[in-house]
């Protein structure tokens, strides 16, 4: 994203109030970034009786980055202790299960299993 992205503008009508926004911003070559978000806060006219339009400007500036991605994957599934549980949500030692419909955890997997 190099060059200038200006004059993207939105309008918020919420209530009392209408929000005129627009965002300007300009990235050079270097990835060095400049944005200015304009806020124009104006009261609805049945509201503008209490109040005028007000202006508020924010302005940013700093390195862009476009790096993006996964570092890694971590497999803790595997190597996790296997939990029991009935349908009820109560742990229950495996080697003590009656028949019955339970619920089996292992890390991040989750599944039913039917003891006969």
């Amino acid at each position: 994203m190099r060059g200038a992205k200006n004059g993207i503008k939105f309008r918020i009508n919420k209530n009392f109030v209408n929000v005129d926004a627009t965002v300007n911003a300009v990235v050079s070559a270097d990835k060095k970034m400049d944005a200015e978000l304009t806020l124009l806060i104006d009261p609805v006219p049945a509201a503008r009786a209490s109040a005028d339009a007000t202006e508020y400007s924010v302005k940013f500036s700093g390195e862009y980055d476009t790096t993006v991605g996964i570092d890694q994957i971590e497999q803790d599934s595997v190597d996790a202790p296997v939990e029991v549980y009935t349908v009820n949500g109560i742990k229950v030692n495996a080697a003590e299960m009656v028949p019955g419909l339970y619920i089996r955890r292992q890390g991040n997997n989750v599944s039913k299993i039917l003891v006969k």
